[in-house]
């Protein structure tokens, strides 16, 4: 271990980056009030879904991401947001993060000048994921940057974005009540790596919960993006450091 710490770790990991817990954080707050993390020999599983049951994102981290991983038997650990944030308050790039736990508390250190020790108690939470099996008929990969930035113009305008795509040609997004702000992502144009459609297909999403999760783009290089008529949008982040994070949002009517 690292730091020292004042508990007796049954688990205790030292993420590789500063800014990886961070746009965890950052991607996740406002949206939910606590965690579910579960960390074994295998690496580290996040899983936080909103009090209104309108989103949820599940994230995989391997051990080979880690600098260290440490597990003297595998725990599943509840963690309110408040407590998240509080740790990263101010932090630098070139600190490091280590969490650890014996079960019954977890203790974040930040590696810096001064080091600062953070420790509260695990809550308890449901440990079942809920199940979300979607046949879906839009499968897209899409660049990170031009993705933001169509999200970012439509939220100027509206509250919804529509996705559309009705052939694998364009994947279409616009505000949703009005058809105002049309970003057609394409091959020609760099936007676009790949589309698939089964059938022609668009829905609408809140896009608050959008702009929040796409903290996690500092993290990845380009997202997936699935979608079909009436049903959650599934956006799926492959992480440079490795591992994948999942977010699922629930269709909106407009």
């Amino acid at each position: 271990m690292s730091s020292f710490v004042s508990i007796e770790p049954k688990v205790s990991l030292v993420f590789s980056d500063i800014k990886v817990p961070k746009a965890i954080v950052d991607s996740l707050k406002g949206l939910v009030d606590e965690v579910l993390v579960t960390i074994d020999s295998s690496g580290f599983r996040l899983t936080a879904l909103d009090p209104a049951k309108v989103s949820m994102l599940t994230l995989e981290i391997p051990s080979s991401a880690f600098l260290e991983l440490r597990v003297d038997r595998e725990l599943s650990l509840g963690i309110s947001m408040q407590n998240l944030e509080l740790t990263l308050e101010g932090v630098k790039k070139n600190e490091r993060y280590v969490l650890a736990s014996d079960g019954e508390f977890v203790e974040v250190v930040i590696e810096g000048l001064p080091t600062r020790r953070f420790k509260f108690r695990s809550i308890e939470l449901p440990s079942e994921i809920p199940s979300i099996d979607v046949q879906y008929d839009v499968d897209a990969i899409i660049g990170i940057d031009p993705f933001k930035l169509a999200i970012k113009d439509i939220a100027s305008i509206g509250s919804y974005a529509l996705l559309r795509a009705e052939n694998e040609e364009a994947l279409e997004i616009m505000e949703a009540s009005t058809k105002r702000g049309l970003a057609r992502l394409t091959r020609a144009s760099g936007a676009l790596i790949d589309l698939r459609v089964n059938r022609p297909s668009s829905c609408s999403y809140e896009i608050s919960y959008i702009e929040k999760i796409l903290s996690l783009a500092k993290l990845a290089s380009q997202l997936q993006a699935s979608f079909s008529n009436d049903s959650p949008l599934r956006l799926i982040f492959p992480l440079v450091i490795g591992g994948t994070a999942t977010f699922y949002l629930a269709p909106q009517a407009v």
